[in-house]
């Protein structure tokens, strides 16, 4: 499924004059980021 995210935002991005086969995709968690309490 998130592949297919990927996909869509790279082609939305393509779309709209921004380098969508260029841009760096990064996979993290939010909730984790939250949790974490480190600033």
């Amino acid at each position: 499924l998130l592949e297919l995210v990927e996909l869509e935002v790279r082609e939305l991005l393509s779309k709209y004059g921004f380098p969508g086969d260029k841009t760096p995709v990064v996979r993290v968690s939010a909730l984790k980021a939250l949790e974490c309490g480190c600033g």
